[in-house]
């Protein structure tokens, strides 16, 4: 899927996908001018944490919040479960969307939704990359072949979407390294929605530039999630 045409230049350095079902913001938080805009939108409380990257990401999450609602950086507070999975306290109320984190290299991403739990990856290309090394270990006999003929672009795919899902039901690695829904697969370069374990499902999958990025959500409603 080529999404040159749905990711919006906002600023220098900070990138918006706007879906009706979701929000994705991305930024290149190595580049100066972004890195003092989003440092505007950082807490006290992020200070504490070890990694620049998670600053950054914090920071660009507050940052859409308040692009898309309007409300001021200071009103969100981001926690983290004891499965590491991030998430939104806000006093008074009101709704409080689902969120999920990502970042490589000199990208952070953020998505964020209204209509049901959200896990979001992005992916870069390695330098020294052997396609096959160690993915027989956890991918289906499907991923493999298609692996076997595209390498890495095939494997970036079905492991951003392996990672959007594990996200979204709130695990890491364990999950994403296990047996997978055959319709979450279908999703590599496409969108797709899908009814599994009583819940609906929407997955997409695509490549921005030099990324490789995935959304999986899901919900419990009578009706499939919006595409």
């Amino acid at each position: 899927m080529n999404d040159n045409h749905r990711f919006q230049r906002y600023s220098q350095g900070i990138y918006l996908y706007a879906a009706p079902c979701f929000d994705l913001a991305i930024a290149q938080w190595h580049d100066p001018e972004t890195r003092h805009r989003l440092t505007s939108w950082q807490t006290p409380s992020d200070l504490c944490l070890p990694q620049p990257q998670s600053m950054a990401v914090r920071a660009l999450a507050r940052w859409l919040l308040h692009h898309k609602w309007g409300y001021p950086a200071e009103e969100w507070l981001i926690e983290r479960r004891s499965s590491g999975e991030p998430f939104l306290n806000r006093e008074g109320g009101l709704p409080v969307p689902h969120l999920s984190f990502s970042h490589r290299g000199a990208w952070v991403g953020c998505a964020v939704s209204l209509q049901g739990t959200i896990g979001f990856d992005l992916e870069l290309p390695r330098k020294n990359y052997s396609s096959l090394t160690g993915s027989e270990h956890f991918l289906s006999a499907a991923e493999q072949q298609w692996i076997a003929k595209e390498g890495e672009p095939a494997f970036l795919a079905f492991w951003t979407l392996r990672e959007s899902f594990a996200k979204c039901q709130g695990e890491g690695l364990s999950l994403a390294l296990a047996p997978v829904p055959r319709e979450l697969l279908a999703a590599r370069n496409h969108q797709v929605t899908f009814v599994w374990q009583h819940k609906h499902w929407f997955c997409q999958q695509g490549r921005w530039q030099e990324l490789f990025w995935a959304v999986t959500m899901s919900n419990t409603r009578d009706a499939s999630l919006p595409i």
